[in-house]
C-alpha cells in the first residue's frame, strides 16, 4: 500500500506563495490589494493583511501594471554555488615543481 504525504513547507515561505502566479496576474491587470484580499477570502478562504500581500509584492517585485510581455516571477531556485577557486597542477622533478595547467 502506498502512502501519500503532503509536501513539506518551509516554515519561512509565506502563505501566499501558492497564489503567487494569480497574485502577480492580478497586480498585472491593475488589481489593488483590498480587491486581490476578496479573492483570497472568497475564493480560497485565506484572510491576510494588506500589509502582509504589500510585503509578499514588493519582495517578489510584483508590481501593478506591468506589461503583459514581461514574464511573470519565477518559483525561487536554490542558488547555485561558485566553483572553488582553481587550484593548479604541479608535476615535481628533480629540480623541483613544474606548474603543468590550471584546473
Amino acid at each position: 500500500m502506498r502512502r501519500s504525504f503532503e509536501a513539506h513547507i518551509h516554515p519561512n515561505c509565506s502563505q501566499l506563495e501558492k497564489w503567487r502566479y494569480e497574485i502577480a496576474e492580478m497586480r498585472a491587470q491593475n488589481w489593488p490589494y483590498r480587491k486581490i484580499l476578496a479573492w483570497l477570502a472568497s475564493e480560497e478562504s485565506t484572510t491576510v493583511g494588506r500589509e502582509t500581500l504589500r510585503q509578499f509584492c514588493l519582495v517578489r517585485g510584483i508590481t501593478k501594471g506591468k506589461p503583459k510581455q514581461r514574464p511573470l516571477p519565477t518559483p525561487l531556485k536554490p542558488k547555485k554555488h561558485r566553483n572553488p577557486k582553481k587550484t593548479p597542477v604541479f608535476e615535481y622533478t628533480d629540480d623541483g615543481p613544474i606548474e603543468l595547467e590550471d584546473h
